[in-house]
């Protein structure tokens, strides 16, 4: 079911990186919301059995490769390259029917060690046209986890993030790097943001707590629990931690959904 569920995500296109808009990002939202809360697009409750899937076609010139997510967490699954050979990540499971098996894992940690730390990386329609060429075809297995993390950054994490969709945005046609408040205090707590929008559906006397790591800049800014959040995802089995905020990317036109 697990290899089904995610071969079958129904077809997807996206455009060149140079016309990628936040509009895009409005309507990839939509796509995958399964529900919403105060307005922020609720993801597919997380599957531990069959978990459906999305796929983004990113075309750079003549050059395409295609991005399989999950849909309940917006993780990177694999990509398919130019001559329709798939190739998907070393995880715990395999998602993709018939995909080519690569020696590293889809995690930060793995494709770092292989490729480089986010935090010394730069993005731009220049990285992510790179990226792209990559994936369709390269064998070079540090680009490749490089180029993972282009897409990862650029797709998943501007998803979940509403500044950093913005930083990408505005930094398209030049290069944007990652804050460390954006790293450490976003992407590395995004089951903990998740968890303060939804727990208040649940429990009603829910007071909202902020954590010691939340950053200055979000009081500056009058910040809630949703101003960074555009979807989240729920995890059926663990109510406890069951959303994960997210604003979907603004370099995406379509995408293909179970």
């Amino acid at each position: 079911y697990l290899t089904r569920a995610l071969h079958e995500a129904r077809s997807t296109s996206i455009p060149s990186p140079t016309k990628l808009t936040q509009a895009s990002s409005r309507e990839l939202r939509i796509t995958l919301a399964s529900t919403y809360s105060k307005s922020v697009p609720v993801l597919p409750v997380l599957s531990h059995t069959a978990p459906n899937g999305f796929d983004v076609v990113l075309t750079a010139g003549a050059t395409t490769t295609t991005a399989r997510f999950r849909r309940d967490n917006l993780y990177l699954v694999g990509f398919r390259m130019q001559n329709n050979a798939w190739c998907e990540f070393r995880d715990s499971t395999q998602l993709i029917e018939g995909s080519r098996v690569l020696d590293f894992e889809g995690s930060y940690t793995d494709l770092e060690r292989v490729g480089e730390k986010v935090m010394k990386m730069e993005f731009s329609k220049k990285e992510l046209a790179a990226a792209v060429g990559v994936l369709a075809g390269s064998q070079n297995k540090g680009a490749r986890a490089k180029s993972s993390l282009v897409v990862i950054q650029m797709i998943s994490e501007a998803a979940r993030f509403i500044d950093l969709s913005k930083l990408f945005a505005s930094k398209l046609a030049k290069s944007a790097k990652l804050e460390e408040w954006m790293r450490n205090d976003l992407e590395n707590n995004w089951a903990l943001m998740s968890y303060q929008i939804l727990k208040p559906e649940a429990d009603p006397c829910y007071k909202f707590k902020p954590a010691d790591h939340q950053p200055e800049r979000l009081f500056r800014r009058r910040m809630t629990r949703e101003a960074f959040s555009g979807s989240s995802y729920r995890d059926a089995g663990h109510p406890q931690v069951t959303v994960q905020a997210t604003m979907l990317n603004p370099f995406i036109t379509k995408c293909r959904t179970l």
